[in-house]
């Protein structure tokens, strides 16, 4: 799925399950705090899709959707750090501690036990989205796309939420 259609589709689910909550707003990140994002992140590339994502809701989702969840262009700027702390065999040298694989970017967290990421090299535009909920334990893929990931995540919260609004 190229940004574009990405986009749209994300736009069409807000709607569709009325994802801004009332006193919340979208907020996109800024070209600046995407690249420090990145810079934290140690990565020199980014898909599109994720991109687009973060300049228009990257940090403001409306209220409604990713609750409970570390997610957006500030939290990304942190994340990977953590993950890269809860996976090192001995926290207390984690000073000292090299990291592998260098090339992941780390998408989102949950109560810093869960952690979905992607492999940035090579570049894909749409790449697949592991799991990893156990630092002794192999990643799984969750998702083949990063678009699919992240529309099932907008259409998850939309389902959550819908019998909890005032006007249903």
């Amino acid at each position: 799925m190229d940004a574009k259609q990405f986009i749209n589709d994300l736009m069409d689910l807000m709607k569709q399950y009325d994802l801004i909550k009332e006193g919340y707003s979208l907020r996109g990140s800024s070209d600046a705090e995407i690249e420090a994002m990145m810079k934290a992140q140690g990565i020199s590339y980014l898909p599109p899709i994720l991109t687009e994502f973060l300049r228009a809701m990257g940090d403001g989702m409306g209220g409604y959707i990713f609750r409970g969840a570390d997610v957006g262009c500030s939290a990304m700027t942190r994340i990977k750090e953590h993950y890269q702390y809860w996976h090192a065999d001995d926290p207390d040298a984690y000073e000292n501690v090299v990291f592998e694989p260098t090339d992941i970017c780390v998408i989102m967290s949950h109560q810093s036990y869960m952690y979905w990421y992607f492999h940035t090299d090579p570049p894909d535009e749409d790449p697949p989205i592991f799991n990893a909920t156990d630092p002794h334990l192999e990643p799984v893929i969750v998702d083949e796309h990063l678009s699919e990931f992240l529309l099932r995540q907008v259409e998850y919260s939309g389902r959550l939420h819908a019998p909890y609004r005032k006007d249903t």
